[in-house]
């Protein structure tokens, strides 16, 4: 396993411990960006999703992890009821969903385009071969 993946990982497992933190802390102890409550939601769960995809590489591994921070969502905002300060939104949920699956996507796309340019290098000093 290369360091990037080991990288990637944690930086994944962090913001899945990060989100759980911030959706569990009482409303007037949560920090915020100033940005809208689902812009904030679509940022973390985007973010956290790319890095999980680029260190949990295969498809169904992606696949398991969408359905995960979909349910990781749900579950959050269902837990806020219970949370002084905070309220469930089922419009959180969706876009905190959403913004994991972009973020998955987004993450997919870009370790086959990394693979694609590892296996376009050449060792140096050999010839490209012929045009074709």
């Amino acid at each position: 396993m290369t360091f990037l993946i080991i990288i990637a990982r944690a930086a994944g497992l962090c913001g899945v411990l990060g989100i759980i933190i911030l959706s569990l802390v009482p409303g007037v102890d949560r920090p915020h960006t100033g940005l809208p409550g689902e812009v904030e939601h679509f940022i973390a769960y985007g973010l956290t999703a790319s890095a999980l995809a680029l260190g949990f590489r295969p498809l169904a591994f992606r696949v398991v992890l969408a359905i995960g921070l979909s349910l990781l969502a749900g579950s959050m905002e269902i837990f806020q009821y219970w949370v002084p300060g905070r309220h469930p939104a089922i419009t959180d949920a969706i876009v905190s969903s959403l913004g994991g699956l972009l973020g998955l996507a987004i993450g997919g796309l870009l370790f086959e385009l990394a693979t694609l340019a590892t296996k376009k290098r050449r060792p140096l000093g050999e010839s490209p071969g012929p045009v074709q």
